[in-house]
């Protein structure tokens, strides 16, 4: 049993490799990008779906990535507020700063399951960070970096009016769409009073300006 440990021990420390793939599908966090990510995944070369230790992470990035692989690249954004609770909700405040490479040790929370980058945070504590994900940052770095790839900007409700925009961008036959998954409504869980969220309004109001000057995707 002893030997059995050492090996998974040994199993998780390997770094693999997610370095070598065509399509980068990032998002600013907690707009559903995982299913996305796993569908497409069966078509397309692209970068991995899971954070992992000793890795560079594509999932999750303020500045567009600079990999010379990569041929297109997809950031699916959303409101962000509703991105904020769904980090929020599942106790992934430090976690979340930790994959876009943010501090996160000065975030009081309460323990859970043992790890530091996993617990209960109190939004009142957040909202002095103001926009602690960087998310106005990194819009305006994804959409005004000069790239050596295409890249599509989407919204993630809108996702699915504009599948036959992502096939064809992505170059998957248009045949395939059928079998991408019906649109389901996400639970909506913002346990704040009123001013947490009009402070979160004012805090996000510049993101809004951006966002809503996208239609339902921009290819750049």
């Amino acid at each position: 049993m002893e030997n059995n440990n050492i090996y998974i021990y040994i199993i998780l420390k390997m770094p693999y490799d997610n370095v070598n793939f065509d399509i980068c599908i990032s998002s600013i966090g907690g707009v559903g990008s995982s299913f996305f990510m796993d569908i497409i995944s069966n078509y397309k070369n692209i970068n991995f779906n899971k954070f992992r230790p000793f890795t560079t992470q594509y999932k999750h990035l303020i500045n567009p990535p600079k990999n010379k692989n990569i041929k297109k690249t997809i950031l699916i954004i959303g409101d962000p507020i509703d991105a904020f609770f769904s980090i929020q909700n599942r106790d992934m405040i430090r976690c979340h700063l930790s994959n876009l490479g943010l501090p996160y040790k000065h975030i009081k929370y309460i323990p859970d399951k043992g790890n530091d980058l996993i617990g209960i945070t109190n939004v009142a504590d957040i909202l002095q960070y103001g926009d602690i994900f960087h998310y106005e940052k990194m819009l305006n770095n994804w959409m005004n970096e000069k790239l050596d790839y295409p890249l599509m900007i989407i919204k993630y409700e809108d996702i699915w009016d504009c599948l036959e925009e992502i096939y064809i961008f992505l170059e998957i036959p248009i045949e395939e769409i059928k079998y991408f998954p019906p649109k389901k409504e996400r639970t909506k869980k913002n346990p704040s009073t009123d001013i947490e969220i009009e402070n979160l309004n004012k805090i996000y109001s510049n993101i809004y300006k951006i966002i809503n000057n996208i239609d339902k995707f921009v290819i750049m």
